[in-house]
């Protein structure tokens, strides 16, 4: 047996590999971080002992090199290159993570938006397999996502699990390993009072009033009242998602009227798609009004507007009445405190628009607001017993 009892060969090598032959060599301290089973002084007394055994013994030292090969000796975790077609060619020594790549691209409706989430999931997934010693992913454990997530901020754990998640083998088997670890949604204290209805209706009137133009008037009324009431988000152009992305009955997130209603489909991130079903009265008015008095024709977008205006205008009309700057994507979150006031249920509200694939997201979002449900209970309470 080439390790202590604390330690398995594999991890004995490991620290050998880290300690002497790493390009980066790590310090005993952050090797103990990646075994928290042993101190730095088992550590470097392991490191030593094998130095002198690879010396001594001509079979511990083929056993190294047989396990350098085979885990530590990929020259790099993935490659991502640009085909002359414009599409994008994707290489790994490791098959798994190369199919992984292939796969969702190939699923993808967007190729351009995937390559670029792509990059961003192996990127991180570089950096670990560079902090895991440039073990192979297929030797990756439920210990090592632990130690990792040890040394992740709370807002990256999620995404840090996702990561590993896709690259290693052993790990896409583990049940629930991201359960828990998605951080909780911004919260907007505004959203909480109690005549925030009021004072949104503010907000909109004063961004008109900050716009421009008769057209640009409209459209700010026209987005910040529309995702208020369904919940879409943003969107990209380039990428015809959401309201950003709407076109007149064309392209991926089309909005077809019929008189004064309308069937919207919308095209979200990740390849989501879902439709519109919940509409008020006035947001039908306002649409097809929108659309009658400018004309928009079949293949239109409905938006002439950039978001970087829309959010400037929505901020400065908040900076007006002294409140915290709100963003275009926080329109999302009204639209879920308004269901919660109108004591819609979650069940139903998953439903209403919003377009939630993650339950435990939609959860977390509903969740947020239910103490103002409680607390326009309370004031129900307080105001009957009046008449007691």
């Amino acid at each position: 047996m080439v390790a202590p009892k604390k330690l398995s060969d594999d991890q004995a090598f490991q620290i050998y590999y880290s300690q002497f032959e790493a390009p980066e060599k790590k310090s005993t301290y952050e090797l103990a971080k990646e075994f928290p089973n042993v101190n730095q002084s088992t550590i470097q007394r392991t490191a030593e002992r094998l130095k002198k055994q690879f010396q001594a013994d001509a079979t511990t030292f083929t056993a190294y090199q047989d396990w350098k090969k085979q885990i530590v000796e990929a020259p790099y975790l993935f490659k991502i290159e640009a085909r002359p077609d414009g599409s994008s060619a994707f290489t790994s020594p490791y098959p798994w993570v190369t199919d992984y790549m292939e796969g969702r691209y190939g699923r993808s409706r967007n190729p351009a938006q995937t390559v670029g989430n792509i990059r961003a999931t192996m990127n991180r997934a570089q950096a670990i397999w560079l902090k895991l010693g440039k073990r192979n992913p297929n030797s990756w454990t439920r210990q090592d996502l632990n130690n990792i997530l040890m040394q992740t901020t709370p807002g990256s754990k999620f995404s840090t699990s996702l990561a590993m998640r896709a690259v290693s083998p052993p790990l896409m088997s583990v049940h629930g390993m991201t359960t828990g670890l998605k951080g909780e949604p911004r919260k907007v204290a505004i959203l909480m009072l109690p005549d925030f209805p009021q004072m949104f209706k503010q907000i909109v009137a004063i961004a008109k009033e900050k716009a421009d133009d008769e057209r640009t008037r409209d459209e700010i009324e026209l987005i910040l009242l529309t995702k208020a009431q369904t919940g879409i988000r943003t969107g990209v152009r380039r990428w015809e998602s959401e309201i950003w992305g709407t076109r007149i009955a064309a392209g991926r997130s089309p909005i077809q009227f019929i008189g004064n209603d309308f069937t919207w489909h919308v095209y979200a991130k990740r390849g989501e798609e879902w439709d519109i079903g919940f509409k008020t009265d006035q947001l039908r008015t306002m649409l097809a009004g929108f659309v009658r008095k400018y004309d928009l024709k079949t293949g239109d977008w409905l938006l002439s507007i950039g978001d970087t205006k829309a959010n400037r205008l929505l901020r400065e009309a908040c900076q007006q009445l002294n409140l915290t700057p709100l963003h275009l994507h926080d329109c999302r979150k009204i639209y879920v405190s308004f269901l919660v006031r109108a004591h819609i249920p979650l069940e139903t509200a998953i439903g209403l628009n919003v377009g939630w694939k993650d339950m435990n997201t939609a959860f977390k979002h509903y969740l947020q607001f239910k103490p103002l449900w409680e607390e326009m209970e309370a004031q129900k309470r307080k105001f009957g017993g009046l008449f007691a």
